[in-house]
C-alpha cells in the first residue's frame, strides 16, 4: 500500500495537466479525486464554476459505485456519461482511473458543461413533440453534489422513487430492499451515512446495522 506522501505526489503531478486542460477548455470542470478520504476527496478542481463545488468537497455516487464495484481493476478510464450538477447544469462526463500497480490511487475526472446546447434541444424536442414521436432522454449516471450529507440523503430518495414507495409507507422488506441497493451502489462506505441513511427511512441505526449484517451475510 502507498504511503500518503506517496500517493499525494503521484496526484499533485496531475494538477498542471489540468490547468492546462482548464484553459483550453473553459466549459469543462477538471476534478482530481483522492480515493483515500471518501468525505474530502477533491484535492484539486478547474473551472469549479460549473458544479460550485470546491477542493475538500466530498466523493460523488459514482465515486462510491466505481469502488464497490472495482470496476478500475480492468479499465483504464469510463465510457462518457451523463451528470448532472445541484445547480442543474447537464454535463457530459468521464473519469480517468489514477492507479500505481493494483492500487487505485484516485480519479481524474472531467464534466462538459451542455447547458449552451439546450435551446438547440428544446427547440428539437419540440419538433419531435409537434411530429408524435417519442424520444428517449439519457439517463444521469451520476449527481455532482456539494456536500458529503447530501449523497446519501439523495440516493435514498432516488432509490425510493425506482421503487414508487415513500418512507412513511414502507414495510421492512422494503426497507432492507433499499438498503440493499444503497449497499450495492457504496453509500455505507462513506462516515456519517448509517446515521443519514436511518433517518430517511425513519429507523434506528441499530436496526440499519442489523439490515446491513443480514444482506453482507447473504
Amino acid at each position: 500500500m502507498l504511503s500518503p506522501e506517496k500517493r499525494r505526489e503521484i496526484l499533485e503531478s496531475y494538477i498542471p495537466l489540468m490547468k492546462f486542460f482548464a484553459q483550453q477548455l473553459p466549459d469543462t470542470e477538471i476534478v482530481l479525486h483522492d480515493v483515500s478520504n471518501l468525505d474530502q476527496s477533491i484535492i484539486a478542481i478547474e473551472n469549479a464554476h460549473i458544479s460550485g463545488r470546491t477542493v475538500g468537497g466530498s466523493s460523488t455516487d459514482l465515486v462510491l459505485r466505481i469502488l464497490q464495484e472495482q470496476s478500475y481493476r480492468h479499465q483504464e478510464f469510463t465510457p462518457a456519461y451523463t451528470s448532472a450538477s445541484a445547480t442543474g447544469r447537464f454535463l457530459s462526463s468521464g473519469t480517468f482511473f489514477i492507479k500505481e500497480g493494483d492500487e487505485l490511487v484516485g480519479l481524474l475526472c472531467t464534466n462538459t458543461d451542455l447547458t449552451h446546447l439546450q435551446a438547440l434541444k428544446k427547440a428539437t424536442d419540440d419538433l419531435v413533440a409537434s411530429r408524435h414521436i417519442e424520444r428517449a432522454s439519457a439517463p444521469i449516471n451520476e449527481k455532482l453534489s456539494q456536500t458529503v450529507n447530501d449523497i446519501p440523503v439523495e440516493t435514498v430518495m432516488e432509490v425510493m422513487r425506482e421503487m414508487e414507495v415513500t418512507p412513511e409507507a414502507l414495510t421492512q422488506d422494503e426497507r432492507i430492499e433499499v438498503v440493499r441497493v444503497l449497499e450495492r451502489r457504496g453509500i455505507f462506505l462513506l462516515k456519517g451515512a448509517i446515521a443519514s441513511v436511518s433517518r430517511v427511512l425513519r429507523i434506528s441505526e441499530p436496526t440499519l446495522y442489523r439490515y446491513l449484517r443480514t444482506i453482507r451475510d447473504d
